[in-house]
């Protein structure tokens, strides 16, 4: 942003500065669609040069894809064994890393051991 912009904001109040905000905002949304759709164009050309359509590269993709990665280092995601089991709920678990869910932190509050929710290795 050049100098003199800046300073032309700065100059201004709470009330020009919402409504500046609040055009940006939409013209934003409207880029964005704009965006989006001539991305999806170009996807649909893409998919129709193969011979599919974009709903069938779509469809192809769920469920069968690579191992979930992990999003800083690229690599597949470790996967680690539950530690603790609410007897209430043999569905809810945890790890043993990370918060306590809301379960173990109810029991824990209530006075009850961890070791109590322990699962046998």
């Amino acid at each position: 942003m050049s100098k003199e912009v800046a300073k032309f904001i700065e100059k201004m109040s709470f009330d020009e500065l919402v409504n500046v905000r609040t055009q940006v905002d939409s013209l934003l949304r409207g880029k964005q669609s704009e965006k989006r759709k001539l991305l999806l164009d170009e996807f649909r050309a893409k998919a129709k040069e193969s011979g599919l359509s974009l709903d069938e590269v779509v469809t192809a993709s769920r469920g069968r894809g690579p191992a979930k990665k992990d999003s800083v280092l690229g690599r597949p995601k470790k996967q680690y064994k539950a530690k603790y089991q609410n007897p209430a709920n043999p569905n809810e678990t945890w790890t043993g890393l990370g918060k306590h869910p809301r379960w173990l932190r109810e029991k824990l509050e209530a006075g009850e051991k961890l070791e109590t929710f322990k699962l046998p290795v």
